[in-house]
């Protein structure tokens, strides 16, 4: 899959390669970013929204990122950490909500892995082009991390329309 990037304005958009923007930023904080800015896009008056973007760009984007989601994340094997990044990316994009449960699965499965000290472990994130280690956290920020993705979901879980 590729992404269209416009680095300098009208009719300089160039394509790049999806696989390669995991090189560039994390995917964390890319899902974080990227679901704020939903959120406050959709904040705005429909006239703001067509005078900043162009129409449909930033529900390809959302697309883009909740196939990421889909298809990346959720369908293979999960730690905790990964979970919740995926809780939070479905809850901020308004993903759907059958989706959220290999994540929370994950999550209640790993639940009491940190010990005495936290419910969940410290998690190192290594995605990077050259071999990177990053610890994401002491099992205390994972946990805060995995408790603040689980109220984004809840809170999605009350949204969605009852089937």
């Amino acid at each position: 899959m590729t992404c269209a990037i416009n680095p300098g304005g009208a009719g300089h958009v160039r394509r790049v390669d999806r696989s390669a923007l995991a090189h560039l930023l994390p995917a964390g904080t890319l899902l974080r970013l990227v679901g704020r800015c939903y959120a406050a896009f959709r904040a705005l008056p429909k006239a703001a929204q067509d005078a900043i973007v162009p129409a449909g760009a930033v529900a390809r984007i959302r697309r883009a990122v909740l196939a990421y989601v889909y298809e990346d994340l959720i369908a293979f094997a999960l730690n905790p950490f990964d979970a919740a990044l995926a809780l939070l990316a479905l809850a901020k994009l308004d993903g759907e909500v059958s989706r959220f449960a290999p994540a929370l699965d994950c999550i209640a499965r790993s639940f009491g892995e940190g010990g005495w000290r936290a419910p969940f472990k410290a998690y190192k994130w290594n995605k990077m082009k050259t071999p990177t280690r990053i610890l994401v956290g002491g099992p205390e920020v994972t946990s805060a991390f995995v408790l603040s993705a689980l109220a984004h979901a809840r809170a999605a879980l009350r949204r969605a329309p009852m089937a």
